[in-house]
């Protein structure tokens, strides 16, 4: 034994842990931005609004999007059923993060890396980005397209 004090280093386990709990403390008054306004993001969107989440919802193409803005959210039939509220639907990345304490990333693998380019100027410190799909080293890549282009290498990827 070295008699050295144990470190006291905070890792990115540690952060994630801090910013589960925290998240888990405001419950629905968490607030989601989904991204991608496909047959995937539309049932995150619904279903995390049916649950009483407050949901943002982003696409890169407005189109997509017309159907939320016209009802003002999106009806889920299934497992979960039931009209989920989204408050902001847009194709401007800035608005769509603002504000948001978890990012859901519901698009295509091969979508990853332009997202992580369109997130890196606004995404702040702290907030959770989660990947579905999420496997591949899909977050390693997000990483560091976001150090890559300058963004926050302080947010949360996985």
């Amino acid at each position: 034994m070295s008699g050295n004090p144990p470190s006291t280093r905070v890792t990115a386990d540690d952060r994630l842990r801090a910013r589960l709990a925290e998240l888990k403390g405001k419950g629905r008054g968490t607030v989601f931005c989904v991204m991608g306004a496909g047959n995937g993001g539309l049932a995150m969107a619904g279903h995390l609004g049916v649950l009483g989440h407050r949901v943002r919802l982003y696409n890169r193409t407005e189109e997509n999007l017309q159907g939320v803005l016209w009802h003002g959210g999106v009806r889920v039939e299934g497992a979960v059923t039931g009209f989920g509220p989204v408050e902001v639907a847009t194709s401007d990345v800035g608005e769509a993060l603002d504000g948001a304490d978890v990012i859901m990333i519901v698009t295509p693998s091969t979508a990853h890396r332009e997202l992580a380019a369109a997130c890196a100027p606004v995404l702040d410190e702290g907030q959770l980005v989660v990947l579905n799909p999420g496997r591949t080293g899909g977050a390693l890549e997000f990483r560091k397209v976001l150090g890559d282009a300058g963004g926050t290498t302080r947010a949360l990827v996985g």
